[in-house]
């Protein structure tokens, strides 16, 4: 990543960390302001949407770039990650329910724990989806592919062309680092709503993981 860019991620980070800064002093003063600031379609949401976005536009992009010039299972896992993020997206705005007012579906009325139109607040016999895919499961992903994958990838040239077939962005130290400090200062803000602001600090950070990850030169055109 040259200089610029380099600077649009710090810059952009930098906003990201001031945010979580702010969330936690707000949750710390006063818990009314602190939900009023993580409210549904808020600047904090919005963020998380359109940090969400712009990785399916890097995604996509890629594919059309890239067209021709790659094997198809790299380019068919490239556009997965960007659907991957459109969806994300997608239930971040619960598709759209708050935007255009309009009701969930009966069974999401049944199942959905905020009657909500999405699939992150369902819960199944009692179980909250949210809790245990959403939750315990990605946590366990995100540790293992920002530790064990990377450390893989430079000591295995096995695991390197498996990841490097799949298009899979593998973080630099810099994003890790950078990923922990946020994620945990957001998980201490003392507010059952402060996930609402480790999602924007996720969304923004597998942003510039995919803009700049440690395997760039398999995205180059």
């Amino acid at each position: 990543m040259s200089a610029g860019p380099q600077r649009i991620e710090r810059l952009v980070l930098g906003v990201v960390g001031a945010l979580t800064v702010l969330g936690f002093a707000l949750a710390l003063y006063d818990a009314r302001l602190f939900r009023v600031y993580t409210r549904e379609d808020g600047a904090i949401e919005n963020g998380t949407v359109g940090a969400l976005l712009a990785g399916a536009a890097v995604c996509f992009r890629r594919v059309a770039c890239l067209h021709g010039r790659r094997p198809h299972l790299f380019l068919a896992a490239t556009a997965l990650l960007g659907v991957l993020y459109v969806a994300a997206a997608g239930e971040e705005l619960s598709w759209g329910q708050h935007l255009f007012k309009f009701a969930a579906p009966e069974f999401f009325q049944k199942h959905n724990a905020q009657r909500e139109a999405n699939l992150h607040n369902l819960v199944v016999q009692g179980v909250k989806i949210n809790r245990l895919i959403f939750g315990t499961g990605l946590f366990v992903g995100i540790v293992a592919y920002c530790s064990v994958v990377p450390l893989a990838y430079r000591r295995s040239p096995a695991v390197r062309r498996l990841v490097d077939a799949l298009a899979i962005p593998l973080p630099r130290t810099r994003h890790v680092v950078c990923y922990a400090v946020l994620t945990l200062v957001g998980a201490l803000i003392p507010s059952q709503y402060r996930w609402e602001v480790v999602e924007l600090i996720s969304a923004t950070v597998f942003l510039f993981i995919t803009i700049d990850p440690v395997n760039r030169a398999i995205f180059d055109d």
